[in-house]
């Protein structure tokens, strides 16, 4: 990505061109990629008071539609009229016959353009981007890692229920070998009629 070391840029990707007491505006190119193909711009009107921060126009591209913000206080004294009959100069010439208006600012006490302090140099945006790109890195990485961590979570619960399952059918069996042997009359060692005990003395003596 293109980042001018000349220019001065909001956190927003509105690039800040300083000649004398007059701020040329336009978009980065980064913000051009992110936007997709532009094509449409509402930009603020000649005269237009605009206020550093503040939304002061839209730019439309084909995937969605979004606020232009004025990053410095002044009043607008020239817009880009080419960007109405070719609006993919912004994505083709972001930084210069994609610039999209002026504004005559103030100056300060000591004759300088009256800039907010907060505009950020071409290493600063760099910073601002890797900071964004890492923390976006970061969500990712623990959804990843939340995500298996439940998944962990329900197979051992899963495992677990398993486990129980098989405790359970191993109880129910024992249980059922318990009362079958509770029910079943132990084997008498001879069943003899009171009138026969002397065979049924053979019979004992047989067996054993």
């Amino acid at each position: 990505m293109s980042v001018p070391a000349d220019l001065r840029y909001t956190p927003e990707h509105e690039w800040v061109s300083v000649e004398g007491t007059t701020v040329s505006v336009g978009i980065t190119e980064y913000a051009a990629q992110q936007l997709g193909d532009v094509v449409f711009l509402q930009l603020p009107a000649a005269g237009a008071n605009v206020t550093a921060g503040e939304p002061c126009g839209e730019v439309e591209s084909v995937k969605s539609v979004s606020d232009l913000y004025s990053p410095v206080d002044g009043v607008v004294i020239d817009v880009n009229g080419e960007l109405a009959d070719d609006p993919s100069l912004v994505n083709a010439e972001p930084y210069t016959a994609g610039w999209m208006f002026r504004v005559r600012v103030a100056p300060d006490g000591n004759g300088d353009p009256a800039l907010p302090a907060d505009l950020l140099s071409a290493a600063g945006v760099r910073g601002a981007d890797q900071e964004r790109r890492l923390g976006t890195l970061s969500r990712q990485h623990q959804h990843g890692v939340d995500r298996v961590a439940g998944e962990g979570s329900r197979g051992h619960l899963r495992g677990a229920a398993q486990v129980g399952d098989l405790h359970r059918a191993r109880d129910l069996r024992l249980d059922a070998v318990a009362e079958l042997a509770a029910n079943v009359e132990p084997p008498s060692p001879a069943r003899c009629r009171p009138t026969s005990a002397r065979a049924c003395d053979r019979r004992r003596r047989r067996s054993g």
